[in-house]
């Protein structure tokens, strides 16, 4: 027997949270931890990987793709704005896969993308950048 599927409402309440709590992560980091270009090129190919259409297990192409685009991604903010700084370094492991949960957004990924989101925003709270909520 099935479980009873969720009211629509109640789908799109916790879609809202988990986005909301995503962006006070994402924002905590921008407040000073990260530098934009770096945010961006951490964030975009996960994103990118995570919204593309296909099998959910992509075999190799998936991964390969999302190695080329997070290398070139990097190497761009590096350019940009240099080397992160030692501290950086965690909070820039952790956004690649927010960014790819967020975006696939199905049943399985929602705890594992509120669990990031909370790591990232302890990880930024913890660099000892402001709190998004007084900006």
């Amino acid at each position: 027997m099935k479980p009873a599927a969720e009211p629509a409402a109640t789908n799109h309440f916790a879609t809202a949270s988990l986005l909301l709590c995503s962006g006070a992560a994402i924002a905590q980091l921008a407040l000073g931890v990260l530098a934009w270009p770096w945010l961006v090129a951490l964030l975009v190919p996960g994103a990118l990987i995570g919204i593309s259409r296909g099998p959910r297990h992509g075999g190799p192409w998936r991964f390969v793709l999302g190695l080329l685009l997070q290398t070139a991604a990097c190497w761009l903010a590096w350019r940009e704005v240099g080397a992160l700084e030692h501290p950086s370094l965690l909070a820039g492991a952790l956004l690649p896969p927010l960014a790819f949960t967020l975006c696939r957004r199905g049943a399985a990924e929602a705890s594992l993308a509120l669990f990031l989101a909370f790591c990232t925003l302890l990880v930024g709270a913890i660099l000892g950048s402001s709190s998004p909520w007084s900006q």
